[in-house]
């Protein structure tokens, strides 16, 4: 028996709704369609969504009927103090790694069972790979979803793992087990055509020192050029470790003073 709200507010819920449904949908939905997944009528959500649109929290499709979710809620997210400052400690760390590496780099954060990317710089050479802000991927398929799989608490790696061999069976749910705990053994992840074929995807945690809690997890997509080695890539996976462990401890110092400067 679920027990009544103390406060209800039914415009707040029915707009909440909307946007928790179309959360799910890539290809956009028309008002009916909505309307029928929220279990309400048209004309309850005609003014509701017209309102959504006119904030910027849903966009109308260019000469469509079709609505899809945008991205302010994504971006009102990065506005928090925390992942603000997390960006602005990250930012100096990996532009240093693609200048030592020639490689592109991306920060990454979690977003319930996905990843989603939240700055990048872009590779100093003409020749690259880059993935564009708010690219989100399922944790099992990221590199960096494996990373901050493997630095979370005991709980959520079972959530997960559970949450796999649901989806996707136990032979998958095995695999990405054994995968977070590789990635815990070397403090990084190293996943070949992880992104797509030809590229090796390189991911490294950037911890809460306090909780030691994966918060973020600094990635790099490599290309497969001719006379790339594995011990080419285990020493951009290195460089990569020591700029996201750099990234650690300045965030670390400053959550515990925020008004002290860091000295990394």
């Amino acid at each position: 028996m679920h027990k009544r709200p103390k406060y209800s507010a039914p415009a707040l819920e029915k707009g909440l709704d909307i946007i928790e449904y179309l959360s799910s949908r890539d290809e956009g939905e028309n008002l009916t369609s909505i309307a029928s997944g929220i279990g309400k009528s048209n004309g309850e959500i005609f003014r509701m969504l017209s309102v959504l649109v006119q904030r910027g929290f849903v966009d109308r499709l260019p000469e469509s009927d079709r609505f899809l979710l945008s991205d302010k809620l994504f971006r009102l997210g990065l506005n928090r103090p925390r992942k603000k400052n997390l960006m602005a400690l990250a930012i100096p760390a990996m532009e240093e790694f693609a200048r030592e590496c020639q490689n592109a780099c991306h920060l990454a954060v979690r977003a319930g069972n996905e990843i989603v990317v939240v700055t990048r710089v872009e590779s100093p050479i003409n020749v690259g790979i880059a993935v564009r802000v708010g690219h989100r991927l399922p944790m099992a398929q990221a590199p960096s979803g494996r990373c901050i799989a493997a630095f979370s608490r005991a709980d959520e790696i079972e959530a997960m793992v559970s949450e796999i061999r649901r989806s996707e069976g136990a032979r998958k749910a095995k695999e990405f087990r054994s995968s977070i705990e590789e990635v815990r053994r070397l403090g990084y992840s190293l996943v070949k055509d992880g992104f797509s074929v030809g590229v090796t995807g390189v991911s490294a945690p950037v911890l809460d020192l306090d909780s030691r809690q994966c918060i973020a997890a600094m990635t790099s997509p490599i290309l497969h050029y001719v006379h790339l080695e594995n011990a080419d890539l285990e020493k951009i996976a290195s460089r990569l470790r020591h700029h996201a462990d750099a990234v650690s401890r300045q965030y670390s110092n400053h959550m515990a003073d925020p008004g002290r400067a860091s000295d990394d």
